[in-house]
């Protein structure tokens, strides 16, 4: 029966992982003004609302992911705190059939064919609602942390608490008067930022999506103060700590 619970919930989470990964490709490749908003036939309706909360967790503006089918299609929406999505929703109620939900989160079921004038309609109402402060990202900090206080080891313990989502946040912790030893841009678009960091004796890597521009930001031996969550990296064969930036201020 373990071994069983345990399959399962590894193909679960690779298929969160795909669903993820394919969104946020997407979400990338265009600028957004409005409520992120993302459909695909591949998308299994059961991970469609994590995947939005990952999207609203980077890009720290509304989501919406659907699950596209023939006929009718399963949406899943996340919001951020001064976008009430369920009032967006109600005001649009006759382009979906069946759903509910809060303020922060909600569901529903729309006819396929109406999707594109749905996506209007939100933007819409979204252009009123999404000012400058309310798309100003707010971060709660859990913890401040050295670096010395880092391991792949807290990382592990921390990644038993996934999924993350609405009611179950990822941890945020905060670095201060960390020095910039290398940066670089990744990505298709060259829109996110690998980073190797440095606070005493400890070096780490850093990767920070949708933070491109700062490549013009930093020079070498900068020093900044760092929100960021921690994670398991492997590549090439290779696992070590990485921090996932979340936001970053220039010390002067």
């Amino acid at each position: 029966m373990a071994m069983k619970l345990g399959r399962t919930n590894q193909e679960r989470q690779k298929v969160v992982e795909e669903v993820v990964v394919h969104a946020n490709e997407a979400a990338a490749s265009r600028e957004w003004s409005g409520v992120i908003m993302l459909g695909h036939e591949s998308y299994h309706e059961g991970v469609i609302g994590l995947a939005a909360a990952k999207l609203v967790e980077r890009y720290y503006r509304p989501a919406i992911v659907l699950s596209k089918g023939e006929v009718y299609s399963k949406a899943s929406a996340r919001s951020i705190q001064g976008f009430n999505m369920i009032e967006a929703l109600q005001e649009v109620s006759d382009l979906w059939e069946a759903g509910g939900g809060h303020p922060m989160a909600a569901g529903f079921t729309i006819r396929t064919e109406k999707i594109n004038e749905f996506a209007k309609r939100i933007d819409e109402i979204a252009a009123l609602r999404l000012t400058d402060e309310v798309l100003s990202r707010k971060l709660n900090i859990d913890m401040l942390l050295n670096f010395d206080a880092l391991s792949l080891s807290l990382a592990r313990e921390i990644s038993c608490f996934e999924p993350y989502g609405l009611g179950n946040y990822s941890p945020t912790f905060a670095s201060q008067g960390v020095e910039v030893l290398e940066t670089m841009t990744v990505g298709k678009e060259r829109n996110h930022l690998k980073m190797v960091l440095r606070q005493g004796g400890k070096v780490l890597d850093a990767i920070a999506f949708g933070f491109g521009e700062y490549l013009l930001k930093l020079s070498k031996g900068d020093r900044i103060d760092i929100a960021y969550g921690v994670e398991e990296n492997v590549w090439n064969g290779k696992t070590n700590l990485q921090l996932k930036i979340k936001d970053i201020r220039i010390q002067r």
